[in-house]
């Protein structure tokens, strides 16, 4: 249940762990196709915390910033989708660079 989802990042967001809700509060908009929502969360989880990583996912701020660019993609964006996966995916799991590599090789060609 979304709706659910959403409810409990945002308690986690008012107990003090904001980054991390944030990306949680991402990740349930996506899922319901607001991807506007998803970015404008997923941009101030990295203003909280730049280098921002969820260890219990296996995801780093490369890997992040791989979805952050994906969001863009889905809003039209190519532009930004590109200047963040060339710019803030330097440090991106195996997995992480097998996605940005496809999407710039979609997006360039």
């Amino acid at each position: 249940d979304y709706q659910k989802a959403k409810e409990c990042f945002e308690e986690v967001l008012w107990a003090g762990r904001g980054g991390e809700a944030r990306v949680g509060l991402a990740a349930v908009e996506a899922a319901l196709g607001q991807y506007s929502g998803a970015i404008s969360h997923l941009e101030q989880a990295f203003a909280m915390k730049p280098k921002l990583e969820l260890d219990y996912l296996g995801l780093n701020a490369g890997d992040l910033a791989v979805a952050l660019a994906s969001y863009y993609l889905q809003v039209g964006d190519e532009a930004k989708t590109i200047q963040i996966l060339k710019g803030q995916t330097h440090e991106v799991s195996a997995r992480g660079r097998e996605v940005r590599d496809k999407l710039l090789l979609l997006l360039e060609g």
